[in-house]
């Protein structure tokens, strides 16, 4: 995780390229997180379950409730991320 206060303190950046930096992190994190909680629909459901999962917001007990199949495409959806 980025420390933004590194940033902020970072006097051999000027103002605006500091403030340009933590404004790509806060939007790359809006972004993230309108992934895992906008528009729920069956056809995203084993995507943002992966999203979760790969946030620690689901840990292995919760995900081992899901079918054989779901746990399988989720781990595949990590695996491809992990690749990239």
């Amino acid at each position: 995780m980025v420390d933004i206060d590194k940033i902020i303190q970072n006097s051999e950046r000027d103002a605006y390229e500091r403030y340009t930096e933590i404004y790509k992190i806060v939007d790359d994190g809006d972004r993230k997180m309108a992934q895992m909680f906008d528009g729920f629909s069956r056809s995203k459901a084993l995507f943002q379950l992966a999203l979760y999962y790969g946030n620690n917001l689901l840990n292995d007990d919760e995900i081992a409730q899901l079918s054989e199949v779901a746990r399988d495409r989720i781990f595949s959806i990590q695996k491809i991320w992990a690749e990239e």
